[in-house]
């Protein structure tokens, strides 16, 4: 379909609008994906689990409920941590405190 604000652009998306309508530091991303931004419906402790990603995507944020975790581990760590913490782990509130201990290592969080 034709984006509703960029009437030249054509994504596939559930989405009306995003981020990178609203902020023109946007423009500045190395890649901004949103031709093909999806829907994920869950419930109580579902959702995407741990992984890295491959690139500086921009699918930052589109929650509107639940909580979206987003961690930056040293350069060095970057082969440790997804091998310790095994991909596709799901972090339950409370914490654990192993999962506590991998979050106090990045950089960001």
């Amino acid at each position: 379909v034709r984006h509703p604000l960029v009437h030249d652009e054509w994504v596939k998306t559930a989405t009306s609008v995003d981020i990178y309508d609203f902020t023109p530091l946007a423009r500045r991303m190395p890649l901004w994906e949103r031709s093909e931004g999806g829907i994920f419906v869950g419930d109580r402790g579902t959702g995407s689990g741990m992984h890295v990603d491959q690139c500086l995507w921009s699918n930052i944020g589109r929650n509107w409920c639940g909580f979206k975790l987003f961690a930056i581990w040293p350069w060095e760590e970057r082969l440790t941590i997804p091998n310790e913490v095994g991909k596709g782990r799901i972090f339950h509130l409370p914490l654990s405190p192993e999962e506590e201990a991998w979050l106090a290592r990045a950089k960001v969080l």
